[in-house]
């Protein structure tokens, strides 16, 4: 193709594109009420909203890079990028019963990671950043606003905006092409810190983390196999967790100290549980016990 018609194929592209666009979002669920330009590489999508077996996605104003600032975006990536998609303000209403009833037995925790692996293969070569504000994701009665997110270079960043009478949660999460996925959440007002690493190996996905609450951590890990939505096995450990006094107050015992494990395999689960405090009072030593209790629980 001579430069020419490169010219003439890129001036012409704002005439013929948003029409183009209206029947692929069609085949895809979504509609648009009106377009417009915005220079010579924006397009604006106006009253946005998209349908998928109970879940409603509705977005005022959507703005979009057209295709050959697009292409040309794509070839200077870099850590800079400007949002190739820009949602300002936009809603997710999911219908728990709908939902339900439309919900395929084939999909397993390792059919949703598997879809959601491939599905950021596919971000990060084609919408290397994007970002929206204001969001709301409700579920039946309950809702959850989202200041803030941003995809950049692989990375999803969002912010969760506060309820009333509790600080906001800020969570980070991190995506990559390739094995591990990583996954941070961040609990600032209740100094709570969670880490997770995602792996795909021999079929199965694996999950291994930490969760960090104050000065006390505790350790987690999963394996999930095709065919089933909970774990084929599972741990989870805290050791010497110091609970402090604004929590729990023992009178007459220095602060308290837990530990505890759970392990599931094969649809059973095995707990243990143990409370220690000393007596705060050296003087009163004989006349109680430190040990405060050991639990051991099983099921499935």
């Amino acid at each position: 193709m001579t430069g020419s018609r490169v010219v003439l194929l890129g001036v012409s592209m704002a005439d013929w594109f948003p029409g183009a666009l209206a029947t692929i979002l069609r085949s895809k669920g979504i509609r648009f009420a009106s377009h417009e330009r915005s220079g010579y590489s924006r397009l604006v999508l106006r009253d946005v909203q998209g349908e998928w077996s109970g879940v409603t996605v509705k977005a005022d104003v959507v703005e979009l890079t057209q295709p050959m600032a697009w292409l040309s975006q794509l070839r200077a990536a870099g850590p800079n990028q400007n949002a190739m998609i820009s949602i300002p303000h936009w809603t997710v209403t999911v219908n728990p019963d709908t939902t339900r009833s439309s919900t395929n037995i084939s999909s397993t925790t390792v059919t949703i990671l598997d879809g959601i692996s491939t599905a950021f293969v596919g971000l990060r070569r084609w919408v290397p950043a994007a970002s929206a504000t204001n969001g709301t994701v409700a579920f039946g009665q309950q809702s959850l606003a989202l200041a803030s997110a941003e995809w950049k270079s692989g990375q999803l960043d969002f912010q969760i905006q506060p309820v009333v009478g509790r600080p906001d949660v800020q969570a980070t999460v991190q995506l990559q092409t390739a094995d591990p996925m990583k996954l941070t959440v961040r609990w600032p007002g209740r100094d709570l810190e969670a880490q997770a690493n995602l792996r795909r190996s021999g079929g199965l996905w694996s999950v291994d983390g930490d969760l960090a609450w104050r000065t006390n951590h505790a350790g987690f890990k999963a394996e999930f196999a095709p065919g089933n939505v909970g774990p084929r096995v599972a741990t989870a450990t805290l050791v010497g967790w110091a609970v402090p006094s604004d929590v729990l107050v023992l009178k007459g015992y220095d602060q308290p100290v837990v530990s505890a494990s759970v392990e599931w395999a094969s649809d059973h689960f095995v707990g243990h549980t143990s409370i220690h405090a000393a007596v705060a009072d050296a003087r009163r030593l004989a006349d109680q016990p430190q040990a405060i209790s050991h639990i051991r629980t099983a099921g499935r």
